[in-house]
């Protein structure tokens, strides 16, 4: 199995998990062609996808969805109320692929997913402000998970945001820090964490840097004996599960 990062930050995101050719789609915050073009450089194509499934409504995850949802034939679902999508609760399974949604803390429903197939599972949670229960019960175990980072505290409290918009940011029906999804990381790593992916950082209030770092000096302070890989989910990262 594989994660294909296509986008990932506060602009646009877009991931796809694969095994055996076959995928699904998680978000649609790109355009058509560069869904294609991501798709193209892991040997994939839009035939190949089984299920598209999104995370909630805000724009960069679903501005591409219209014209992507003319375009692709497999099933479109969502854990929340998204325009052109099946509301699910609980799991489905599309494929081989068995989905479960959990519930996120964002200023709009939200949902990440447990996606599973052939023996593995990922975890993906790109917009929660806190770690919710439902997150917790289903990232304990999971060996691969990606999960949002999304700011350094010290660059958003020194940046040009609003102050509104600052403390939505920091709130809990906001984004996770660095600090904030370090702590997880290294929660779970004593609950057979493997590999984790840096998701949703912020272009103007972090860098991949300082996102990786903050993951790996807590894992080495906390849980040394424990061995995570920690990747920021750039676009074009092909990663084996």
């Amino acid at each position: 199995m594989k994660l294909i990062i296509i986008a990932s930050g506060s602009k646009s995101n877009a991931a796809v998990i694969e095994n055996n050719g076959a995928a699904v789609l998680v978000d649609c915050g790109v355009t058509l062609k560069t869904l294609k073009s991501g798709l193209a450089k892991a040997g994939l194509s839009l035939e190949s996808l089984c299920g598209v499934f999104v995370t909630h409504s805000h724009s960069d995850h679903i501005k591409g969805l219209p014209v992507i949802r003319r375009a692709v034939s497999a099933p479109f679902y969502s854990g929340t109320d998204v325009m052109l999508c099946q509301r699910f609760d609980g799991q489905i399974c599309t494929g081989e692929f068995c989905v479960q949604a959990f519930e996120c803390s964002h200023d709009v429903p939200c949902v990440g997913y447990k996606i599973s197939c052939a023996g593995k599972s990922i975890c993906i949670a790109t917009d929660t402000g806190t770690v919710t229960q439902p997150m917790r019960s289903a990232f304990y175990g999971c060996e691969n998970i990606m999960l949002e980072s999304n700011h350094d505290i010290d660059m958003l409290k020194g940046g040009f945001y609003s102050a509104s918009l600052k403390s939505r940011i920091m709130s809990d029906r906001g984004h996770l820090s660095n600090s904030d999804c370090a702590g997880f990381i290294t929660e779970l790593a004593g609950f057979g964490l493997r590999r984790a992916v840096l998701a949703h950082l912020s272009e103007n209030n972090n860098t991949p840097l300082l996102a990786r770092a903050s993951a790996e000096q807590s894992l080495a302070r906390f849980a040394p004996q424990y061995s995570v890989s920690v990747y920021p989910a750039s676009p074009g990262l092909i990663l084996e599960l």
